[in-house]
């Protein structure tokens, strides 16, 4: 396809409408599923991206980062997958720097499986809000999974700021997997 994802972002003013967030904290699981360590979220959370509401499903990891801003790489990228009544999907990318402890990131540091393909409960409430930055502006685009099958029709939102984590716990989740997608061309696409 023409239109794959992960890509390089330059900066520029947003022009992308905001994310309305109704995210609440949640019971949750984490799996590891042969690729990442991916956090399943009880129903109950979701966005609006131009007023189509979409729930929020589960939230996982890529070491390194898989989008670059201006060619800067990043140790870690979150992604919250979201899908709308049509079983489309968005997905919120949320860059991490190595600095201060947010604590976001706590299950997939201290509670990964042992085992592949074995879930996880996870003992306290998930607050998706915490894996986000203050400043919730994006660049959006139109793009695609970044695992097989890179499917295409997903409304990518990249967080503009970064999140911190410690180098420890980044150092942590890297452990697992090195599972970044090398970028694409953005060809004739336009980054809101």
């Amino acid at each position: 396809g023409k239109q794959q994802s992960p890509i390089d972002i330059s900066p520029h003013v947003v022009t992308a409408s905001a994310i309305e967030f109704h995210y609440k904290p949640t019971a949750a699981a984490i799996v590891d599923n042969g690729h990442t360590g991916q956090v399943n979220l009880a129903p109950g959370s979701s966005v609006e991206i131009d007023s189509v509401t979409c729930a929020l499903v589960q939230f996982h990891t890529h070491t390194p980062c898989e989008h670059t801003i201006a060619g800067e790489h990043f140790p870690l990228e979150v992604h919250l997958v979201h899908k709308d009544a049509a079983g489309k999907l968005a997905v919120i990318g949320v860059l991490y720097e190595e600095g201060a402890d947010t604590k976001a990131l706590v299950p997939l540091y201290t509670k990964w499986p042992a085992k592949k393909e074995a879930e996880s409960k996870l003992g306290k409430s998930v607050d998706p809000m915490a894996l986000l930055p203050v400043n919730h502006s994006v660049y959006r685009y139109s793009g695609s999974l970044t695992t097989p099958p890179c499917s295409e029709g997903v409304v990518w939102n990249v967080m503009r700021r970064p999140m911190s984590e410690t180098k420890q716990h980044l150092d942590s989740i890297a452990t697992h997997y090195k599972n970044a997608r090398s970028l694409q061309a953005l060809g004739d696409r336009k980054v809101q």
